[in-house]
């Protein structure tokens, strides 16, 4: 499997806590949190990745709907990698987070109570007191 993420901390960090939560110690799963900071920069970032190495049955491009102008462009690209003929057999999906990915955090941390109706992108609200919690340090 492998994953790419818009952010390079906070969504690598929280899938390699599920790794290894779920003890998925004998599948290889690839985590890469370089795909920049747009959905499009995801998409690009698999790309180069597959081009590198193709041996994954499960791709996964993981991005914030955010106020990203080319969000609907990304998960059309996404999709269109699926339907190469050289990856007809491997599942390649496109994961957004709407609003954005801070919100599982939130799900996850039981005592956050960051408001997230402040000006600007709730997103930025939402980042700063679950980041905090032990549970997403870097492993």
């Amino acid at each position: 499997m492998l994953i790419v993420t818009e952010g390079s901390k906070g969504e690598p960090s929280y899938f390699r806590v599920l790794i290894k939560e779920l003890d998925l110690t004998s599948a290889k799963v690839i985590v890469i949190g370089d795909g920049g900071s747009a959905p499009t920069s995801v998409v690009e970032e698999t790309k180069e990745q597959l081009a590198q190495d193709d041996d994954y049955e499960q791709v996964y491009c993981v991005f914030d709907r955010d106020g990203h102008e080319r969000y609907k462009k990304a998960v059309k690209n996404t999709n269109d990698i699926g339907k190469k003929r050289a990856f007809k057999q491997k599942a390649i999906m496109a994961i957004a987070s709407v609003p954005c990915f801070e919100l599982w955090y939130l799900l996850h941390v039981p005592d956050a109570r960051t408001p997230c109706g402040k000006a600007g992108s709730p997103c930025k609200a939402l980042t700063s007191e679950p980041m905090k919690h032990s549970l997403f340090e870097p492993l």
